[in-house]
């Protein structure tokens, strides 16, 4: 392309954001241009989560990138402009990366990655002849975002923190910038727009590496340790659940309680005999057949002001419960109650027998 295609006249300008944001930035950069001469067309896909960016499936970022691709088209096709070049930043220069590689009907003009997450090994050198270079690429001091989506992610680089070691690009570094300190009018109007009209860029600051705790923490493998991590607080919290009683608990049971009493059962005047080892959780049913039955105490309870007892369940069949009154004065002629989830009892407490013997 030649250095009179490249005058502002005719040539137009797309802004690509990145993750997690509404790009209120493009509010002030689209201004600037365009008072230098330039037509803006600004390209979104919506708020791109940290959760979706960070997984390791290309359909979910292959959306965003069609989208962006088919609204640079759709502006192409409408103003025809006789130039097209394009300013990105964080997830933006992956997706135009990709469009750079995935579609060569596309030809650039100039390209600008601010806060890149493109990797450092991406084969730039393949398509030189599809914009002119140099392909900037603006890196802060303080911007340590890319380094961390190297580690934590899956097919991004960290080349806006560390550079970008290929032919045709121009890395260049701003002391104290964070990740979109970039995104000015200042910025623009210094650094942008004399290069989008074919000067020379401009000269940044000298290259300052990453500090030693950021480089430690991105040589570990975060894509793979947070995901164990994340599985490893679930079974936690899931272990921490089961081992919870899922009855309400109340006072610690008040002394005496009874251990055995009796009542009728059916036809069977005798009754059953219900037993409670010293210090178990359980009630025996003896039947005067020998059989047994065995019930599970699930929680203490109140039956009214002046009587507590006991809520305990069939260890085998847990549709129903029963309620053994305390064997003190304020429970005296309390009976045997059932609260069972089948029929046309469910849920309600009703009498099932008086007790008759200690």
């Amino acid at each position: 392309m030649s250095g009179e295609d490249r005058l502002p006249e005719g040539h137009m300008v797309f802004l690509v954001h990145g993750i997690n944001t509404r790009a209120l930035w493009m509010d002030e950069i689209k201004p600037a241009l365009e008072d230098a001469g330039f037509l803006v067309a600004v390209t979104g896909y919506g708020v791109y989560g940290v959760l979706r960016f960070l997984m390791p499936f290309d359909g979910l970022r292959l959306k965003a990138i069609n989208l962006i691709t088919a609204e640079i088209n759709a502006e192409l096709h409408k103003y025809r402009p006789k130039n097209f070049s394009v300013i990105s930043h964080s997830f933006g220069t992956y997706i135009v990366s990709r469009i750079l590689a995935e579609h060569p009907e596309l030809d650039f003009s100039r390209i600008i990655f601010c806060g890149s997450v493109v990797r450092n090994d991406y084969p730039l050198f393949q398509y030189l002849d599809r914009f002119s270079p140099p392909l900037i690429n603006e890196i802060g001091t303080r911007d340590y975002w890319p380094a961390f989506a190297e580690s934590a992610g899956w097919d991004y680089g960290s080349v806006g923190d560390t550079g970008f070691m290929q032919p045709a690009v121009e890395s260049r570094w701003h002391s104290g910038f964070g990740h979109s300190d970039f995104l000015k009018r200042s910025f623009a109007e210094e650094f942008w727009i004399p290069f989008l009209k074919g000067e020379p860029p401009k000269r940044g600051d000298p290259p300052t590496p990453l500090p030693l705790s950021i480089r430690l923490l991105t040589q570990l493998p975060l894509k793979i340790l947070l995901p164990l991590l994340l599985l490893g607080i679930l079974a936690f919290a899931w272990w921490f659940l089961l081992q919870r009683d899922p009855a309400p608990k109340i006072a610690a049971e008040p002394a005496p309680v009874r251990q055995a009493f009796t009542y009728p059962k059916g036809d069977d005047e005798r009754g059953t005999k219900w037993t409670r080892p010293a210090g178990g959780d359980a009630w025996i049913e003896t039947y005067e057949s020998g059989q047994k039955d065995s019930f599970l105490v699930l929680h203490r309870t109140a039956w009214d002001a002046d009587c507590d007892g006991t809520v305990v369940t069939k260890k085998v069949d847990r549709d129903f419960q029963i309620f053994i009154p305390d064997k003190t004065a304020g429970c005296a002629g309390h009976d045997l109650r059932l609260r069972t989830w089948k029929y046309v009892y469910y849920g309600r407490w009703s009498l099932i027998g008086p007790i008759v013997g200690e």
